[in-house]
């Protein structure tokens, strides 16, 4: 056979000369081996040498064959080396593993098959198998018995090789080795292809892919099934295998991508699809330009010269074929070049030289014999193999008679004895059938009794729902009526505290009024905060905020109160963004909850607030804590307080006071702005809270005259004190300065000052020397606009004929009263509002 092993002769070097073109494999057993790895080495296509060489450097026998298994198909020769050294490093090793020494004989056989040594692989092989006995080792197993195969091959004893390859293709089964699986079903494909059985061959391709092999195996097997495709005259079939064995074949390699190449472009050819071949042609050629890999010269140059000759460029195609030799005469050619000779014969006749055609038919002739001769010898071997099979077949349908003889007299017993059995059985069953009756008679009675007491419970529920929710609906109308009375009495209070002319005596009483009654405001406002938590008619206003601002703001009365007992009061807010996108008030109230709960319980020592920016979930969150040295809480109270009237013991509510409802509002106005809060404290030590609140940064807002960062004061002009403490609760979070002016004249002092941006005008603090509404309110539109502020007029009974005559005026914005003040918010500025309603911060209220 020369150089090639019988197993991997080309297609179309088995049969008769045939009228169309035939083509090569392209890879014979060597580039098969080369492609797959090795039949007994576990190793991958193009192994790096770094690992090779890390293997050999180390003296033990694992690293020897490993280092050997990974020579093998690059140096057959250095691999036997190194395997033999492991077998000598082996014998001084006190009790060696079975497995490790039939691995190393392994090694050396796989490697004496690929040397052409076969009488000492076979050897080997079956030394291997000896010392294995009857241990389990599947993959060794079907490793060696690939090797044996090999050599059968090249033997020529086919049957002895389709045996081996089956039973590998089994251990490899057992092993679960979807490679060796993959690797034993081409074999198997390639003595049915050489055989001439087309249809066996291609069938043993498809299972081998149905194995799911890896990449190193996948693109060898497509190449094979594509060859066989092209056999059967199944151009387009065959076509997309070699696309799929481009797919797989390793990019680096040019020489096994160039071989794919040609094999495409002969069926191509053979197709008739002249445009495709060329161009899968070229491809070739240009990979083999980049490439050392001389071998696949020939192969290419014979297709290339095909195509150009069914071009017509006859001297392109003579040049082509003359380098496809490269100076190996016809006589001395291998099976592997019998296409070339064929395209020859063709371009020397039609160029007209009749001798060289004669020449190159001869040499045709001489392996198209060679060729029959080995595909004669292969499919009478595979003949005999059936034969043997069918002889097999029919001794195991014989057994098979005979077994179902003897399990006919075995099923005869096992009725005789199941009829006895049945009567047992079906007393137990109906003692089974009784017991299982009782037991569902009891478990009926228990799931009414179950369902009476769940209606009891839906009642009971029902009655605490409604007491739950008269409650809140108490609370919240009770609450109300209390601060309408409540907020005149404040006002009435600070009314007598502004009059300078109030005696020492009268000032400290009603100062102690005013502050009873901002203590009774502030539970109050709590109260009606959770009853509208509970109810769902808590909203969140969205606006952009000046943090920094806010928070000096929420904490200032705080820090005077903490200094004029001693403590010290800390604020850390340098690290975060000016401007934020929140609910000023709602952020104001958790700061101003927790500092008012620090200072409450902090004798001494320091209080602290720190902003700053987290990172958490992809996204970046605001944390606020409050820091205190007070009494602390014990660690089993920590979720206790958070809820509604609940303290940590009823001696603190004695000791402290309060209503138990801050922290409740806190954990609320967290969640209802979409964060969280924590605490972490130590019983005698001190508390810290922690509020984590998304991060939405927003940019300055921008003033009257478009520019930001500019005056950002508003300056309310109403005459009624009541009213001015309302407008300050109703403006104060949507500002950074609030001024108020009792008339137009104390109103023109406040703008002289600057730092105002908007201006706010009750009619009633006009003066009423004239009817005529432009000339009233032109005074202060004029000093307005000179220092750039916008202004809105509440004007009572408001017609067209008087908006107009204050627009001409100069007022920016009028507004007829009267008028709520969510309105008059809404009005004069714009705000995001959005309510939580059925939110998590209903169902937390409580």
């Amino acid at each position: 056979m020369g150089s090639a092993s019988p197993s991997y002769v080309p297609t179309g070097c088995g049969r008769a000369p045939e009228v169309r073109w035939h083509f090569a494999v392209g890879l014979g057993e060597r580039g098969f081996k080369s492609a797959l790895g090795c039949r007994g080495a576990p190793i991958l296509l193009l192994l790096s040498s770094t690992a090779t060489s890390a293997a050999t450097n180390g003296q033990d026998v694992d690293g020897l064959a490993a280092a050997a298994a990974a020579n093998v198909v690059f140096d057959p020769a250095g691999a036997l080396n190194l395997a033999e050294r492991a077998e000598r490093e082996l014998r001084t090793t006190a009790d060696p593993s079975p497995s490790l020494h039939a691995r190393v004989y392994a090694v050396q056989a796989d490697a004496a098959e690929r040397l052409g040594q076969t009488a000492r692989s076979r050897l080997l092989v079956e030394q291997a198998l000896a010392i294995l006995g009857d241990a389990s080792n599947p993959k060794l197993r079907g490793d060696l018995l690939l090797t044996r195969g090999a050599v059968n091959t090249t033997q020529g004893a086919v049957s002895a090789a389709l045996a081996d390859f089956q039973k590998s293709y089994r251990y490899f089964v057992e092993a679960k080795d979807r490679r060796g699986q993959a690797i034993a079903l081409t074999h198997l494909a390639s003595l049915y292809r050489e055989g001439g059985d087309f249809g066996g061959a291609h069938r043993y391709y498809q299972q081998a892919l149905e194995t799911r092999p890896p990449a190193s195996v996948a693109f060898a097997i497509y190449n094979g099934l594509g060859n066989v495709l092209t056999e059967m005259s199944r151009y387009s079939q065959a076509s997309a295998a070699f696309e799929r064995a481009l797919q797989y074949a390793p990019r680096e390699s040019a020489a096994v991508r160039a071989r794919i190449l040609a094999n495409m472009a002969r069926a191509q050819l053979n197709g008739g699809n002249l445009t495709a071949a060329t161009r899968t042609a070229a491809e070739g050629m240009r990979l083999v330009a980049r490439s050392d890999a001389a071998e696949v010269l020939p192969q290419i140059y014979s297709v290339a010269a095909r195509v150009e000759l069914e071009r017509g460029n006859l001297i392109r195609a003579r040049t082509l074929i003359e380098r496809s030799f490269d100076g190996v005469p016809p006589t001395e050619t291998t099976l592997a070049m019998r296409d070339n000779h064929l395209v020859a014969a063709r371009i020397y006749q039609r160029s007209g030289e009749p001798e060289k055609a004669v020449e190159h038919l001869l040499a045709l002739r001489r392996l198209d014999e060679q060729a029959l001769e080995i595909a004669t010898s292969a499919k009478a071997a595979l003949m005999g193999a059936r034969f043997d099979f069918q002889n097999q077949e029919l001794r195991i349908a014989r057994l098979k008679a005979e077994e179902l003889r003897r399990n006919v007299e075995f099923e005869r017993s096992r009725t005789r004895f199941q009829q006895i059995l049945f009567g047992g059985i079906a007393a137990a069953v109906a003692l089974l059938i009784g017991l299982l009756t009782f037991g569902l008679v009891t478990i009926r009675r228990s799931r009414n009794e179950v369902r009476a007491a769940n209606v009891g419970l839906g009642i009971a529920n029902a009655s605490l729902e409604k007491a739950l929710a008269a409650k809140t609906e108490f609370l919240a109308t009770t609450s109300h009526e209390i601060r309408t009375p409540l907020n005149g009495i404040l006002g009435m209070t600070q009314v007598m505290l502004a009059d300078s002319a109030l005696e020492p005596a009268t000032r400290e009483r009603v100062d102690i009024v005013h502050a009873a009654g901002m203590r009774m405001r502030g539970m109050v406002d709590d109260i009606l905060d959770v009853a509208k938590m509970e109810n769902g008619n808590f909203t969140i206003d969205t606006t952009t905020v000046d943090l920094p601002a806010t928070l000096k703001e929420a904490t200032q009365l705080w820090e005077e109160q903490a200094q004029g007992r001693g403590i010290a009061f800390s604020l850390e807010c340098a690290d975060v963004p000016q401007w934020i996108e929140s609910d000023p008030t709602r952020l104001r109230q958790i700061v101003f909850n927790l500092l008012s709960n620090a200072l409450k319980f902090t004798h001494a020592g320091s209080i602290g607030v720190r902003a700053t920016v987290v990172e958490g979930d992809g996204a970046r969150h605001l944390q606020i804590a409050v820091r205190d040295t007070g009494i602390g809480i014990p660690a089993d109270k920590h979720a206790q307080i958070f809820e509604s009237f609940r303290q940590v013991d009823a001696g603190t509510t004695r000791q402290y006071g309060g209503t138990g409802l801050g922290l409740t509002i806190c954990r609320n106005l967290a969640v209802a702005l979409g964060g969280t809060i924590r605490v972490e404290s130590v019983e005698g030590v001190g508390s810290t809270f922690t509020v984590v609140l998304p991060l939405v940064e927003a940019p300055a807002p921008a003033m009257a005259d478009g520019t930001a960062g500019a005056a950002a004061g508003m300056l309310v002009v109403d005459r009624n004190p009541i009213v001015r403490g309302m407008m300050r609760t109703l403006f104060a979070p949507h500002v950074l300065e609030l001024r108020f002016a009792a008339s137009v004249e104390e109103a023109l002092d406040e703008l002289a000052k600057g730092g105002i941006a908007r201006v706010l005008i009750d009619e009633a603090a006009l003066e009423a020397e004239t009817d005529d509404p432009k000339t009233r309110v032109e005074p202060i539109a004029s000093a307005a606009h000179a220092v750039g502020a916008t202004t809105t007029i509440l004007w009572p009974n408001l017609d067209e004929r008087t908006r107009a005559a204050l627009e001409a005026a100069g007022m920016d914005q009028v507004i007829g009263k009267p008028i709520s003040g969510a309105r008059l918010v809404q009005l004069l500025f714009a705000t995001k509002r959005r309510n939580p309603g059925d939110s998590a911060l209903v169902s937390c209220a409580a």
